[in-house]
């Protein structure tokens, strides 16, 4: 009987050890999604404007539209180090509508995107899956919203620059053996992202950049420096992890190098602007 009930009090121990700190980080979470607020960002009239294309015009080379979860609004930074804000702040020609809210999943951003007119942007730039992973899913249904989400991404937009989760299991915020279950669940979803958009491309629906940001851990730079790249509630990146996003995305997405200015690069530090040559480079990812 001694033996049984120092076992229950060690399970306890450790379900205690374990759950504690996922629900304090959980309680960070949602303070820093109710303190969020999406960048928006209205294109200056006085600034060099940018075409991707001769064929272009300059209102509609100048409109982005950001949808998706809590990272297109950027939670865990502020407005200005979230993606959508050092877009902005890299090219101040562009105007930024971002309509991506907490809590989003794929079918959510189908919903953002009923609203546009057809071809009224740019570029359509999607942030979201991580939520699709985290509250699993089916990948039968998920697969389904994914091709109706680029559909309608590709009736607003000519150019689509998707940016789905990354290895949501290595979040220091993941308790085992839930990480070990998401970083399989990130996994299969990444397989699933690639097979939606080879079968549109398929369909010759072109125009969608995918930027891949899973990694294994051995590989994964936020899981070498968590403190560095990850917020407070250790699920959200943190401003540091936005922008590694950023130059993430400019490298993998032809579609975001281009609209914004090809031979400077904006870098914010410290709240000051510096200006550094972008690298280009050739990705499978591009279309």
């Amino acid at each position: 009987m001694k033996i049984i009930i120092v076992i229950l009090l060690s399970l306890a121990l450790l379900v205690v050890f374990l759950i504690a700190p996922f629900a304090m980080r959980i309680s960070i979470s949602k303070k820093l999604a109710a303190n969020s607020e999406p960048y928006q960002q209205i294109g200056s009239k006085n600034a060099h404007k940018i075409s991707i294309s001769k064929d272009d015009s300059a209102d509609e080379t100048s409109s982005i539209l950001f949808v998706g979860d809590s990272t297109g609004v950027g939670t865990g930074g502020t407005p200005k180090t979230s993606l959508a804000g050092l877009v902005g702040v890299s090219n101040a020609t562009l105007t930024i509508t971002n309509l991506s809210r907490d809590g989003a999943r794929t079918r959510d951003v189908v919903r953002q995107l009923n609203n546009c007119q057809p071809d009224q942007y740019a570029i359509v730039v999607i942030m979201a899956g991580g939520n699709d992973v985290i509250r699993f899913t089916s990948h039968s249904l998920l697969a389904l919203e994914m091709t109706s989400m680029l559909i309608a991404a590709k009736r607003c937009a000519g150019k689509v620059v998707w940016i789905p989760n990354g290895n949501v299991g290595l979040a220091p915020i993941m308790p085992w053996p839930m990480s070990s279950i998401l970083t399989a669940r990130a996994r299969e979803n990444r397989i699933l992202v690639a097979t939606v958009i080879d079968q549109l491309r398929q369909k010759n629906l072109t125009g969608i950049d995918w930027v891949d940001l899973y990694a294994e851990k051995p590989d994964d730079v936020f899981s070498q420096r968590p403190n560095h790249y990850y917020a407070s509630d250790k699920l959200h990146p943190s401003a540091a992890g936005y922008r590694a996003w950023f130059d993430e995305a400019l490298k993998q997405s032809n579609a975001l190098e281009e609209i914004l200015r090809k031979d400077i690069q904006h870098n914010v530090i410290d709240g000051a602007l510096t200006t550094a040559p972008i690298s280009s480079s050739t990705d499978a990812n591009k279309d």
